[in-house]
């Protein structure tokens, strides 16, 4: 129940930024050997650098600083708290990203939506890029004869009051932002 109401706080409260990492944004080292690095990283902390010099700073450049040949198998996005792997090593990366493609990894989230779906289910739907007036690339529901991609993301229902959820989802799939789109 706190965390909805954390998660409705955010939502209310969340202005148009740049994109950057955040204020006293976070991550900890949960283990590390000679092929790994596990970390949690917060919310707010870019993964890896953006294309403008004012997101330099993330996850990937803190670590880099003590383990110059951090390899990247998967992302989470700058909003996103949780777990990720880094490796340390070409073979551990290798590893870690035929695990990803093949699907072996399983990802589970917890977010917090404006709206309530009725029931649990699934968001099956294509999605792809598409150009907004600013030049930039979001990613929508786009059909496949577009150019969209296939993508298929289950969720449950956690708790739902007034006009929003909290929502457990699964990804399927594997494409960039997928969470975030659905009808």
């Amino acid at each position: 129940r706190r965390a909805l109401a954390s998660a409705r706080r955010a939502l209310a409260t969340r202005v148009d930024d740049d994109g950057a990492t955040l204020p006293g944004a976070a991550f900890s080292i949960l283990h590390e050997d000679d092929e790994i690095v596990v970390v949690d990283k917060g919310a707010g902390l870019l993964f890896v650098p953006g294309r403008q010099p004012h997101k330099a700073d993330c996850l990937v450049a803190r670590l880099a600083s003590t383990r110059p040949e951090l390899g990247v198998a998967h992302r989470l996005d700058r909003d996103t708290s949780g777990v990720c792997v880094l490796a340390k090593t070409k073979a551990a990366l290798r590893t870690l990203s035929k695990a990803f493609q093949a699907r072996e990894v399983r990802k589970t989230y917890v977010g917090a939506v404006s709206g309530t779906p009725a029931a649990d289910g699934a968001v099956d739907a294509a999605i792809g890029k598409v150009p907004t007036p600013e030049g930039f690339n979001r990613v929508a529901l786009l059909d496949e004869a577009s150019g969209g991609r296939p993508s298929v993301t289950r969720y449950e229902v956690l708790d739902a009051r007034g006009d929003s959820a909290l929502i457990r989802l699964t990804p399927l799939t594997g494409r960039a932002h997928q969470l975030r789109v659905g009808p």
